[in-house]
C-alpha cells in the first residue's frame, strides 16, 4: 500500500513510530547543524513523543505490526480513570505520555528506577514547556541555545527508550 494511502486510513503502525523517531532525530540533527533552529527544536520534540508513544504501547505489550490508531484512544480513557487530574490537552502531549508511563509501570509491579523515572518526568515537564505541536507555524522563533537544550532532552529519552519500555 501506498504512503499516502496508508496515511489517509491512518494505518501508522507501532514499528513506523520506532523508524520514524530515529530518522527524524536525524533530521533534527541536520536542521541544527544547518542553523535551523526551529525546524530542528520542532522535529525533535516530535520525536520525544512518538518514543513515548512507543514506550507505552510497547509496554502494553503492542507488536511492532499492531496499528497506532487503535491504541491511542484506549490510553486516553485508561489515563482518565488512572490518573483523573492529569489535564489532556491533546495526543501531542509529551507530558501526558510521560505520566501514562510511568503510572502504567507503577501499576503493574514494574516501576522505572527512580532515576531514570525522576528524570524522564523532568524532562517531559521540560518539553512540555518548551516544545508545542504549533511550532509548525513559526519560523525563526527558537534560537540556537533553545534547541540544543530540546535535543539533548529528546536524545537522553532516545538512549533510554528501551529502558522505558521492558
Amino acid at each position: 500500500m501506498r504512503l499516502s494511502q496508508r496515511i489517509k486510513n491512518g494505518e501508522e503502525l507501532v514499528q513506523d513510530f520506532e523508524l520514524a523517531a530515529e530518522e527524524r532525530f536525524l533530521d533534527a540533527q541536520e536542521l541544527l547543524a544547518r542553523g535551523q533552529s526551529t525546524g530542528a527544536a520542532y522535529l525533535v520534540g516530535y520525536v520525544a513523543e512518538m518514543l513515548l508513544k512507543n514506550a507505552v504501547f510497547r509496554f502494553d505489550g503492542a507488536r511492532p505490526s499492531d496499528r497506532v490508531s487503535q491504541r491511542l484512544w484506549p490510553a486516553k480513557k485508561w489515563a482518565q480513570k488512572a490518573l483523573p487530574a492529569l489535564p489532556f490537552t491533546n495526543f501531542h502531549s509529551v507530558w501526558f505520555w510521560a505520566h501514562v508511563l510511568r503510572e502504567k509501570r507503577r501499576r503493574r509491579g514494574l516501576p522505572l528506577p527512580e532515576a531514570v523515572a525522576q528524570n524522564l518526568m523532568r524532562l517531559a515537564f521540560r518539553l512540555e514547556r518548551t516544545w508545542a505541536v504549533e511550532l509548525r507555524y513559526f519560523g525563526l522563533e527558537v534560537d540556537a541555545d533553545h534547541a540544543t537544550r530540546v535535543m539533548a532532552d529528546v536524545a537522553w529519552i532516545r538512549r533510554n527508550k528501551e529502558q522505558l519500555w521492558k
